[in-house]
């Protein structure tokens, strides 16, 4: 099949939620107490509660380095120092104060050039054997070729979930890396625009499974210098994006801080700058006794129990930025492939934010020139380009462009991500003429608004991440859909246990009869549905979130019911999309009849596969889902099913 050749740099955090956790502690190795005491843990709370980790280095008593990515459109930070387990640090301090370097741009956020940002601090920190500032890359260095050279980047994985009331510590991991030439960088992100001289390229050292993941976006990467000191070399800034993730041989992107020293004195008063000239040529090999004795022997004492430091209070996220990190062929066994005006009010969306990245999200058409999607799908961005008669995103009937959006009033937009009211409106300039593969989806009436679809099987469509091949990529992508069982909010509410956004306006649903069946396939934005008892299908959700335990853990997701907001619809389209669903009040109370029942479109389409399903797993590594990506291969998709 058509392999996907352009991937584009991605936020670390964002490709490390699919990880399974086991996978991230054997890229690194637990640091001594005291032997990264720069390295420190970031917090940012988001105005909706949810927490974002990311690394810093401490430069100075008063002074965080960190990525400006990090700090965007957040506003407290919590600073913790002299940590190899999150859950001891010698030092708190929260600080308001953050300055983001002025050529990055805080509204896009995002992986852009310039990504460094300052946290200054009101609390004078002291230096100790475990708190010390990092030295940073002087002027001098700032151009240096490190290809070939050792270097070490450390964080603490994922450790929002600790925080969040779970018990498990997390300690302080390090990984070797091994520079690369911006050259070698370009020739593996050819599309990017965000590899400049400022940028330090590293690959894993002698493994790959020494992935950068293993550090935090904006903590450090160091080298040990001729003298036989680290300095810091990069901020941790980006790494590769769909479809490889953290554990690909791709590089990852650092800022590097050397270019930088007057804006440093600028925002701090302070020269950082020291005196490289005995040590211009970087360290040729950077033997390998420095770090691994000690780590070796510690490595075995607590392997065992960071693996043990599993991932307990999951909180909702973002589906896409989820997704990003799992392995293309995990997403075409968790769904089917449409036919043809299987799901005619299916719509494909697209957006480009100011950086000049392209996102995607599901929507469905609700009406001749209305269309409605998720807000945080919307948020911050301005143009958008939707798709309807789409079972493959390269033969649409429809493409229309639109920069009229209408984001739900309860739903903060500066603040964007999960929230409730999570809805929008598109509103469309042409008329969308209705055919076979394009009619309007029946949204639950107000009458549904409140009903309790637990264990109602439901079907949640989209086309999986498909930004890559609108880089320039010419493999078509097909729509997919799966199955889903309805959960109480109750069941939902123990599983996000500290989560603002599980209201009566949200329904959640869980996989339906099989694990895989995730609900990563459906696009944020896009439509739930169940068979209602009339026999016809009625929009009961619109994708909302996922969990922060990845796509393919047992958590469930969850959408907007869209019939508490008719009102709204009305009040910003003049028309009423309520309907009279008096005959049809009680959900339909079956609905679980095994897909073989071939009664309606949510059977996969041929049962026989129903005795065959070993032979069709076994054939899943073959059909990864670049391979779906021309007629002829698509249609050996559609021979593959996973039933049950």
């Amino acid at each position: 099949g058509m392999e996907i050749l352009q991937v584009e740099p991605a936020i670390i955090e964002e490709m490390r939620d699919a990880l399974p956790s086991a996978s991230r502690i054997v890229a690194g190795q637990p640091a001594a107490e005291g032997q990264f005491p720069f390295q420190g843990s970031l917090r940012m709370v988001a105005s909706d509660g949810s927490v974002f980790s990311c690394g810093g280095s401490l430069m100075h008593h008063k002074w965080v380095l960190t990525a400006a990515h990090c700090l965007a459109n957040r506003i407290t930070f919590v600073v913790r120092f002299g940590v190899v387990n999150v859950t001891r640090p010698e030092v708190i301090v929260e600080s308001t104060r953050k300055y983001i370097h002025p050529e990055y741009n805080e509204i896009a956020a995002g992986v852009q050039t310039a990504d460094l940002a300052l946290i200054g601090l009101d609390h004078h920190i002291p230096y100790s054997a475990n708190i010390q500032p990092s030295r940073l890359m002087s002027s001098a260095q700032k151009a240096i070729d490190y290809s070939g050279v050792r270097m070490i980047v450390s964080g603490f994985g994922r450790t929002d979930d600790s925080w969040n009331g779970g018990t498990s510590s997390e300690t302080l991991l390090w990984v070797y890396q091994r520079g690369i030439s911006n050259e070698e960088c370009k020739l593996w992100y050819p599309t990017s625009s965000v590899i400049k001289e400022e940028t330090l390229c590293v690959a894993y050292y002698d493994n790959v499974s020494q992935s950068s993941c293993q550090g935090d976006s904006g903590g450090p990467l160091t080298i040990e210098d001729t003298d036989g000191k680290r300095t810091q070399v990069g901020i941790v800034s980006f790494g590769a994006g769909f479809p490889f993730g953290c554990n690909s041989p791709f590089p990852s992107g650092y800022v590097r801080p050397g270019y930088y020293h007057d804006w440093f004195t600028e925002v701090t008063g302070i020269d950082f700058d020291w005196d490289s000239d005995a040590l211009v040529n970087p360290p040729a090999s950077e033997s390998n006794e420095d770090e691994s004795a000690s780590a070796e022997s510690s490595e075995s004492a607590s392997s065992e129990e960071g693996n043990k430091a599993a991932v307990l209070n999951a909180e909702p996220a973002i589906i896409e930025d989820l997704r990003d990190a799992e392995p293309s062929g995990s997403r075409i066994v968790q769904g089917w492939p449409a036919e043809e005006g299987q799901i005619p009010f299916q719509g494909s969306l697209r957006m480009v934010n100011g950086a000049g990245g392209v996102s995607s999200c599901g929507c469905s058409l609700i009406h001749h020139e209305w269309v409605l999607t998720a807000a945080h799908c919307l948020a911050n961005r301005f143009t958008f380009v939707v798709r309807f008669g789409v079972t493959n995103l390269t033969r649409p009937e429809v493409i229309v462009e639109t920069t009229k959006k209408h984001i739900h009033p309860d739903y903060d937009e500066i603040r964007a991500g999960v929230q409730t009211a999570d809805l929008a409106l598109l509103g469309l300039d042409h008329h969308i003429p209705y055919s076979a593969n394009i009619q309007p989806s029946r949204l639950m009436s107000r009458a549904q608004k409140a009903i309790d679809y637990a264990g109602v099987r439901m079907i949640v469509s989209g086309f999986g991440r498909t930004d890559d091949l609108w880089n320039g990529g010419a493999a078509s992508e097909i729509l997919l859909w799966t199955l889903q069982r309805g959960v109480s909010n109750a069941e939902c509410l123990s599983w996000y246990p500290n989560s603002q956004v599980i209201k009566e306006e949200t329904i959640c649903s869980g996989s339906y009869d099989h694990p895989s069946q995730s609900s990563c396939q459906g696009d944020s934005g896009g439509p739930l549905t169940i068979e209602d008892a009339d026999g016809k299908r009625t929009q009961v959700g619109i994708v909302s979130f996922g969990s922060t335990a990845g796509c393919n853990s047992p958590f469930p997701s969850g959408f907007v019911r869209p019939g508490y907001y008719h009102d709204w619809y009305t009040e910003v389209t003049g028309i009423d999309f309520d309907w009279d669903s008096d005959a049809i009040v009680e959900p339909p109370v079956s609905e679980e009849d095994p897909p073989s029942d071939g009664d309606d479109d949510e059977d996969p389409p041929s049962e026989g596969d129903d005795e065959d399903s070993e032979s069709s797993e076994s054939s899943e590594k073959a059909e990864s889902s670049e391979e779906a990506e021309s007629s002829e291969s698509s249609e050996e998709a559609e021979s593959v099913k996973f039933v049950n």
